[in-house]
């Protein structure tokens, strides 16, 4: 049942997070389930920042100078494995360092838990919970708090990944914006400017409102040009064939012709769809004259575009790349092969393959590759530190890049070059997976047929690509984490159902044996005990002019002893039917239950000339009849019986409100019957409810069983029993139980 529960709540959060818009979002929506599920007083959330320092990120309730005072405080360095929650019930009982237990103090706290944020295995941050008075944590609050920790630290790994994403885009924007010497736009297929650069206005003098989304080709080409179709023509070419030139006499926004040279290219999609063209040109009106300054800017437009065109396929491939990785159930050997392909792609490469770190051996083993045959698969089968270029980068955990293997350090005197060489490998580059914490997770190489040298751009992407592959394979380990330890909890869950059922079970076997054994005991005892008494009866009754005074005397107390001895037994099992017996409860009327218990005691308040004051209204309450008769039977003759000598007794019988219990609601009521006898020590309001316990300042009349049964039956009926008392004043004996819905 408990884990049900926990994982009812846990969904809740899943939902929150899952809804949240910011990262800001997320950490808000998980201090409101933190506060709300926990019943904390404060709550913080704290990360590890690029120095290690563990610092806040969100907090409810505490104060600036608190989170100056402790930031930085952490059980856990930064990077540590497998870190476990750590609760501290009562600050003042644990040996806190000096300035810690300080900035506690002031903020007044009692109680408080670190809670871990760990990916996969290493701590990332924690969150903090803190309550202002002693608390000892549940076995739900415990559980609970691990799973918020997978929650939280999922969702803020996303959208880490996510803010990565969106600055690797920002970065290759800014570096189209600063290509100003040439104007480069892209358009949709309708040859409408939709991306824009500086260069635009420093060339043609077009604002970013005036060109983007404007129908632009009746401006910017010629009049005869435009009229003899050329802007479409030029566009059809490079949907047919990929690119077409752009060198013409174009015109400004001031109507200035001016020569340009460059050339448009189709876009398409991964679906080899056109999704529109991209223009690249700059103003060569100075040297269009000279066939050389023509051929060395077509050249240089030339590789302009090749290079933009690289790079829009990168960033395309890394945006794909994102969008599959999150999607639910995406198999993650199949997503390798993703990275895989995109790493030879961004690298222009003939091979490549990824390496994924053996736990067990500390190698790396290949877990997807593409070109290479079984004699290169099975050789590289598991590489160590001292081999090849990629045991070479997991030794020093940066990319290792080698533009000719025949004259690398790396490969000379070992098997490895020789392997490479009959695969036609003459250049690879080998970019570790480094996680946050800087462990190496995997590898990905790539492999050329020539002797090569990939570019720094390639390079900047295949970083981008590297980052993007260990956040995944991150989440892939928190994951199979999280399914081994519900697998773990479910199994243990049905352990402990069989072990429950089965020793509920023989519990209940074992309550009926004793109840059977206690009722024949019971019955057992009954019978001497009534031979006593009659005998006893007999012998004074019979024998009296024989007996002298102390032998009567010793008759009756055989006679009492007999008749304590037989309520005694009868209060066991009353206590005994009290605690195993079903007991129905229903609305009922407590003073029809008053009354008839008043009349059972009529004679006795008589004799003792009490007087009895009973409350006119009464609300009706949800009980067991003949419980709350029982209840209201005991307490009544004790009133009567523990009063000082020749005091006569005042007994008053009344309903009250219920305040300052666990019971503070309109809900719930209290009947009570105050007294005015000895009054019960301070010190034993508690203990005389107890079996056995009678206040030490009462005679031994009775069981030492009538409280004890009070409270067993008030808590079998759903309620409370106690007692407000001055000693030598009296006392209010009372029983808190629901008001009945009808």
């Amino acid at each position: 049942m408990l884990c049900c529960v926990v994982e009812q709540e846990l969904y809740e959060l899943l939902e929150a997070v899952n809804r949240a818009g910011s990262l800001k979002a997320v950490y808000e929506s998980a201090m409101d389930f933190i506060r709300s599920a926990l019943k904390c007083d404060k709550v913080a959330i704290l990360l590890f920042d690029e120095a290690g320092v563990m610092r806040f990120v969100a907090s409810r309730e505490l104060s600036e100078k608190y989170r100056s005072g402790v930031e930085g405080h952490s059980p856990w360095r930064v990077g540590a494995e497998h870190a476990e929650p750590i609760w501290i019930p009562d600050t003042e009982l644990e040996g806190l360092e000096a300035h810690i237990a300080e900035s506690v103090k002031a903020e007044r706290i009692r109680a408080l838990g670190f809670i871990p944020l760990q990916v996969g295995g290493f701590v990332i941050g924690k969150f903090m919970v803190y309550f202002g008075a002693p608390h000892e944590f549940t076995a739900r609050e415990r559980r609970l708090t691990e799973g918020i920790a997978i929650q939280l630290a999922l969702a803020i790994q996303r959208w880490q990944m996510a803010e990565e994403l969106r600055r690797g885009k920002e970065q290759y924007r800014i570096m189209i914006e600063q290509v100003k010497d040439y104007a480069i736009f892209s358009t949709d297929t309708a040859g409408r400017p939709i991306v824009w650069n500086e260069g635009v206005q420093r060339i043609l003098g077009f604002s970013e409102t005036e060109f983007v989304g404007r129908e632009v080709t009746p401006i910017i080409f010629t009049p005869e040009d435009f009229a003899a179709g050329i802007p479409q023509k030029e566009f059809d070419n490079a949907a047919r064939t990929g690119s077409a030139s752009n060198n013409r006499w174009m015109r400004r926004k001031d109507g200035t012709r001016f020569w340009a040279e460059g050339v448009t290219t189709a876009l398409r999609d991964e679906g080899a769809r056109l999704i529109g063209f991209s223009k690249v040109f700059k103003d060569s009106t100075a040297s269009w004259q000279s066939a050389e300054d023509l051929k060395a800017s077509q050249r240089e437009l030339t590789a302009l575009k090749d290079r933009l065109a690289a790079d829009l396929s990168a960033m395309t491939r890394l945006q794909n790349l994102a969008a599959l990785a999150v999607r639910p159930g995406v198999d993650f050997r199949s997503l390798l092969g993703e990275v895989l392909d995109a790493a030879i792609a961004i690298t222009a490469a003939d091979k490549g393959n990824v390496q994924m770190l053996d736990p067990v051996t500390g190698g790396l083993r290949i877990a997807a590759h593409r070109g290479f045959g079984p004699a290169f698969l099975e050789f590289f089968e598991h590489v160590c530190e001292q081999a090849a270029s990629c045991g070479a980068a997991m030794r020093s955990r940066e990319r290792i890049l080698i533009e000719d293997i025949t004259k690398s350090r790396v490969f000379q005197g070992t098997p490895s070059l020789q392997m490479l060489l009959n695969e036609n490998v003459r250049a690879v580059q080998s970019t570790p997976l480094v996680d946050r914490t800087g462990k190496v997770l995997g590898m990905i190489s790539t492999h050329f047929g020539r002797f090569h040298r990939p570019s720094e751009n390639e390079l900047r992407f295949l970083d981008i690509l590297a980052r993007q592959a260990a956040d995944w394979l991150e989440r892939s380990h928190a994951d199979q984490a999280v399914r081994h330890a519900k697998e773990q909890l479910a199994t243990a869950n049905q352990e402990l159902d069989r072990k429950v059922q089965e020793r509920t079970s023989s519990l209940n076997a074992t309550l009926q044996s004793l109840e059977t054994l206690l009722y024949s005991i019971a019955h057992d005892l009954r019978a001497p005990n009534r031979a006593m008494q009659g005998y006893a009866h007999l012998l004074i009754e019979s024998h009296a002019n024989g007996l002298n005074d102390k032998a009567k005397f010793f008759l009756h107390r055989i006679a009492e002893a007999a008749l304590k001895n037989e309520a005694m037994i009868r209060d066991l099992l009353e206590y005994g039917r009290l605690a195993h017996a079903e007991l129905h409860c229903a609305p009922l009327d407590p003073a029809l239950n008053i009354h008839a218990v008043l009349q059972g005691f009529e004679l006795e308040i008589a004799e003792k000339g009490a007087r009895v004051k009973v409350s006119g209204q009464w609300p009706k309450v949800s009980a067991n009849d003949s419980a709350l008769t029982h209840v209201l039977a005991n307490l009544v003759s004790n009133a009567l019986k523990y009063v000082p000598p020749g005091v006569r007794p005042q007994i008053e019988i009344f309903p009250a409100s219920v305040n300052g219990s666990t019971h503070e609601s309109n809900g719930w009521v209290r009947l009570c019957i105050r007294d005015n006898g000895i009054g019960v020590p301070a010190e034993q309001k508690e203990s005389i409810f107890d079996l056995f316990q009678r206040a030490s300042n009462a005679s031994a009349q009775g069981t030492g069983m009538g409280l004890a049964i009070v409270r067993k039956a008030a808590e079998r009926m759903g309620g409370q029993a106690g007692v407000d008392s001055t000693l030598g004043k009296g006392s209010t004996f009372w029983v808190a139980l629901k008001k009945a819905s009808s």
